[in-house]
């Protein structure tokens, strides 16, 4: 597949978990706490649907961002942690803003 097949998948994925609502997200400079959203079978297809595009293993994927939080009970997401399971595109960086949600940005190649 190449790049630009690449990053139409992605950025489909990441409309489709836009779809899910947000409780909660926190964010420091320019990297985020947290992004809590609810446990429930409707985010979980949005999920599901998001992982079935890139090839990921939903289980795993879902195991990986729940987490238990007193205050919002339990069945609660950390989205966060997605970021674990998306490979990134060359030149292009996967962001999030509570304003925009999950979203892909062009960045300039570092030369290290």
């Amino acid at each position: 597949m190449n790049i630009r097949q690449q990053k139409k998948r992605l950025k489909k994925a990441l409309e489709i978990i836009n779809k899910v609502e947000v409780l909660d997200a926190d964010y420091e400079d320019e990297s985020v706490l947290y992004i809590h959203v609810e446990n429930n079978e409707y985010n979980l297809e949005c999920i599901k649907e998001s992982c079935n595009l890139l090839g990921i293993d939903t289980r795993k994927f879902v195991k990986s961002v729940s987490c238990d939080i007193a205050e919002y009970g339990e069945g609660l997401l950390d989205l966060s942690y997605a970021w674990m399971f998306w490979i990134e595109i060359k030149n292009h960086r996967i962001w999030h803003s509570s304003k925009n949600g999950f979203f892909l940005k062009k960045v300039k190649e570092e030369n290290n």
